[in-house]
């Protein structure tokens, strides 16, 4: 039996779906695999509490997440970047994932993955640019690529869109689970990482350290070969990462 995206709410205005979603879930309103759309957030957030450009016309969605098994808990974010990225393909749309939770086309990132627990509630929120991306000015200084417009073959909206992704998040997600955490950062990421094999920056506040990015331990944390350094084959947990 193919899984089915769960309940979807939806919203015309909220603060953002990540708190609505997360409101509702306490108030045992929203099952696991239930979700929440919203045409507009008013207190969209990204990763840092940083503000996140919400346009209507784009998808702007939280989905409440059973709990994982402990073996993929610290994958959680790569786990949903890589279940959206192929859920995007049955709708003309092939991405790449930027570790950790960002999702690219040529034309420059196309969306992003927030996920938080709180009090037991394992949500992921995400963004995906349909109609518009925002503007350089609108972008945080410090950005590592310009944005971009994902180009559906048909064109859909964000609800008709979220309907199919749903649907192949879940379905993917299931089947990945059901294997083994190695098989999933050997076999199934690896070949959606964007900017594998090419020399990278990672800036992590005021640490910086370049080199080829080599791919990915069993943490999922990042592995930076800095040959001819002090150091050699660096492994990193966070940052934000840029082509060079």
């Amino acid at each position: 039996m193919q899984a089915s995206a769960g309940p979807v709410i939806v919203l015309d205005s909220c603060a953002s779906t990540m708190d609505a979603a997360f409101e509702m879930a306490l108030a045992d309103r929203l099952s696991p695999w239930a979700s929440v759309v919203a045409a507009r957030q008013e207190q969209g957030r990204g990763q840092l509490r940083r503000g996140w450009v919400s346009t209507p016309g784009n998808l702007h969605v939280t989905l409440r997440l059973p709990e994982f098994s402990a073996a993929f808990a610290a994958l959680c974010p790569l786990l949903l970047g890589y279940a959206a990225s192929v859920a995007l393909e049955p709708l003309g749309v092939d991405t790449l994932v930027k570790w950790p939770n960002d999702l690219l086309t040529s034309g420059g990132k196309v969306g992003g993955l927030l996920v938080e627990e709180r009090r037991g509630i394992l949500l992921v929120g995400m963004g995906l640019n349909l109609s518009h991306a925002p503007l350089v000015g609108e972008l945080r200084r410090d950005h590592a690529l310009a944005a971009g417009v994902l180009r559906l073959d048909p064109p859909r909206g964000p609800l008709c869109t979220w309907l199919v992704m749903g649907s192949g998040m879940r379905r993917t997600l299931n089947g990945t689970l059901a294997g083994s955490p190695r098989d999933f950062l050997t076999r199934l990421l690896r070949p959606r990482l964007a900017f594998l094999g090419r020399r990278v920056r990672v800036v992590d506040g005021s640490t910086q350290v370049e080199g080829v990015f080599e791919g990915l331990d069993e943490d999922g944390s990042l592995r930076i070969d800095r040959s001819g350094r002090e150091g050699g084959m660096v492994r990193l947990y966070s940052g934000s990462i840029y082509p060079l």
